[in-house]
């Protein structure tokens, strides 16, 4: 927020039409976002690394994906993502 100060010291002061304070405001939100993007990327990766130095994770991964391809080719297109999704979640949890 820019506020003039009137004072007989600055009767021939002109402020500025921008102000500082905003544009700066700006750009340390601009770095923040970056950072809390740049941290988000950081554990999703290390996420994908853990995944896939485990064995149990890679077969549990495997199994999803064949539950998902065997669900989606009984479908034949009559349902959604969603749907397809819910259902191969529903397989998983019976076959655990």
């Amino acid at each position: 927020m820019c506020v003039a100060i009137r004072g007989p010291g600055l009767r021939g002061f002109r402020p500025e039409t921008g102000c500082i304070e905003d544009s700066e405001d700006e750009d340390i939100l601009k770095v923040f976002r970056k950072q809390k993007v740049d941290v988000a990327i950081e554990e999703a990766v290390s996420q994908v690394l853990s995944m896939v130095e485990s064995p149990d994770a890679r077969q549990q991964y495997r199994r999803m994906l064949e539950s998902y391809r065997k669900a989606k080719a009984e479908s034949s297109g009559s349902y959604s993502e969603t749907e397809l999704l819910s259902q191969v979640s529903a397989d998983m949890e019976a076959d655990d």
